[in-house]
């Protein structure tokens, strides 16, 4: 599926002195996944003065769990493919996105890249049918114990999360995810767009004989989007509280909170309070400080110090791609 969360984690963990990293190394053996990588952190970097904070969590959320998305999100999503495509194909830098360097990729991954972003932005008019190609993935796999749903997602989430000490996982939201590939439902709103960033191009053979790319969701089916951002308690324990032995915040809610913390220290270069973090906890639970207004997100704050610089270079594999963040 791809995720950028160890950049992010990273990046936004620096300013505390926490960690001193400063080069990045992505290999990737697909285009669409490494495009997706691009897209996370183009949306994750995207300054306050442009999308407000709560807005820019549920967004990324959207497009990195859910295969079918808000329109608004959708627009965005097209919005930013284009964007990222002007800088692969070098018709003009990104004002936001200027750090990064692609001019080391051969002019066939240029290709395959733009390729995948311009499907992204619905440029070459091919359809998608997201809950269509999730349903025939989710039959395939399970075969005859399709007719055993929900049982076999208990099962599941019993077996290869719970086991595994990944008990935030709440099993209501994982079935849910399993049967319509939904993660993050974070408003009451209609999610009724194909999500065409968790698309993938893959080449088969029809019954002619004949090669073509078709596009479809080739992704996780399984173990779901919870694992990357929804199972870590360790910046507020209170997230961690059970209730008659079950937890009383779910994966997903984990996941918002951790995204916004990451977001918030990467516009303030600063640790994000928790009242910022985590809104909806009383603040008596909390040993939270008072911010003065320079923390506010709303403020717009200097950035130059930084920005990074990214160079991205070709492997000695054709299938990989080498990214290098300094």
């Amino acid at each position: 599926m791809g995720d950028s969360r160890h950049i992010l984690k990273t990046l936004s963990s620096r300013f505390s002195g926490g960690n001193k990293f400063e080069t990045f190394y992505l290999i990737e053996p697909f285009h669409e996944t490494y495009a997706r990588q691009m897209l996370q952190l183009y949306t994750a970097l995207e300054p306050y003065t442009r999308i407000g904070l709560q807005e820019k969590v549920e967004m990324y959320l959207e497009i990195f769990g859910n295969v079918m998305i808000r329109d608004v999100t959708s627009k965005y999503l097209i919005s930013a493919a284009n964007n990222l495509r002007r800088l692969v194909t070098n018709l003009g830098p990104l004002p936001s996105f200027e750090f990064v360097d692609l001019s080391h990729l051969k002019y066939k991954e240029r290709d395959m890249l733009e390729s995948t972003l311009k499907f992204w932005s619905g440029g070459d008019e091919t359809k998608f049918d997201a809950d269509k190609c999730w349903n025939y993935r989710l039959r395939k796999h399970l075969g005859t114990r399709y007719d055993a749903i929900p049982n076999v997602f208990d099962w599941d989430c019993s077996i290869t999360l719970h086991d595994r000490k990944a008990t935030q996982i709440n099993s209501k939201e994982y079935a849910h995810w399993r049967q319509y590939g939904m993660a993050f439902e974070l408003r009451e709103a209609n999610y009724n767009v194909p999500n065409r960033s968790l698309a993938s191009g893959r080449v088969f053979r029809n019954s002619a004989g004949d090669k073509g790319v078709y596009w479809g969701y080739w992704g996780d089916i399984i173990c779901s989007p919870y694992l990357v951002f929804g199972i870590d308690t360790s910046e507020c324990s209170e997230l961690n509280r059970l209730v008659n032995g079950k937890h009383a915040y779910a994966a997903s809610t984990i996941s918002e909170v951790n995204i916004r913390k990451m977001f918030w220290e990467l516009e303030n270069q600063e640790d994000c309070p928790l009242h910022i973090s985590v809104p909806f906890l009383d603040p008596s639970t909390t040993n939270d400080e008072k911010v003065s207004s320079q923390n506010d997100p709303t403020v717009e704050n200097d950035t130059d110090d930084s920005k990074q610089n990214m160079n991205v270079e070709n492997s000695n594999s054709d299938d990989c791609i080498f990214m290098k963040c300094k």
